[in-house]
């Protein structure tokens, strides 16, 4: 009788999905990879970085390890390089100054409810966050997730009451704010109105409108210093398209 030899198979006790990454999904399938990578890293506490590596090539499609074959080895022989390579070739090709200009100007739709406009206006915090990374500059905070999110809401109500829960709270999060709007919200998504937020006693009456106009103030002079900060750097891509169009129509020539 042959003998049976015992298979042993390991079983992790909790393991993260990941699709394969094909590269013709556009900046947002980029993003989710990213994110099932980092998932499936912290599985395992005893990862290697090497391993990492490993775990990134194993989910990447033919035509995405094509495109790895065309760098240095030293781009792709670590796990974070790795990826910031693939953000590079695949991800979001807007300019900081751009996607900072957008993330600004993000609003609440006005059939969108709370939760999706949450969602939406953190995946744009996100894509901002990780091209700031990747040009070595300056990443932004929760803070200024937390402000333009407020900025953002349709209800004037709600949005007064979280910008007065932000002045009693200077250190409430995002997800505080969040929270805090959502279960103000009758279905845990749309807008409420105004006259069903109960604002604290000491804010009703004149003071709540000198307080609140206190609060729009200070909101509009911290987000236009901000976009003064990206300004310089507006004029500059502005500048290097005109240049490239300049030789573009020189050539014709």
């Amino acid at each position: 009788m042959a003998e049976k030899t015992a298979q042993i198979i390991q079983v992790r006790s909790r393991e993260s999905f990941v699709h394969r990454f094909h590269g013709d999904g556009g900046p947002r399938e980029i993003e989710i990879f990213e994110e099932e990578i980092r998932h499936a890293w912290a599985d395992d506490l005893s990862i290697t970085e090497s391993q990492k590596v490993a775990v990134i090539r194993r989910y990447l499609g033919s035509a995405v390890k094509d495109e790895l074959a065309c760098y240095p080895a030293e781009l792709i022989a670590d796990p974070e390089k790795l990826l910031a390579t693939l953000r590079r070739a695949y991800g979001e090709s807007k300019s900081v100054s751009r996607l900072t200009l957008e993330l600004h100007q993000c609003r609440q739709g006005r059939n969108e409810g709370l939760r999706m406009y949450s969602q939406r206006i953190r995946r744009k915090f996100l894509t901002l966050k990780s091209r700031q990374r990747d040009s070595g500059q300056r990443e932004a905070n929760d803070t200024d997730l937390r402000d333009i999110f407020i900025d953002g809401i349709l209800d004037e109500g709600l949005k007064l009451h979280l910008r007065q829960r932000r002045l009693e709270q200077p250190s409430c999060s995002f997800f505080d704010v969040r929270e805090i709007a959502l279960k103000l919200c009758d279905d845990g998504g749309e807008s409420v109105e105004i006259n069903s937020i109960s604002c604290p006693i000491e804010e009703k009456g004149n003071n709540t409108v000198t307080r609140h106009q206190r609060g729009t103030t200070l909101d509009l002079e911290d987000r236009l210093k901000r976009l003064e900060e990206n300004k310089n750097e507006m004029k500059t891509d502005i500048d290097d398209i005109r240049k490239k169009i300049e030789e573009i129509n020189f050539r014709k020539y």
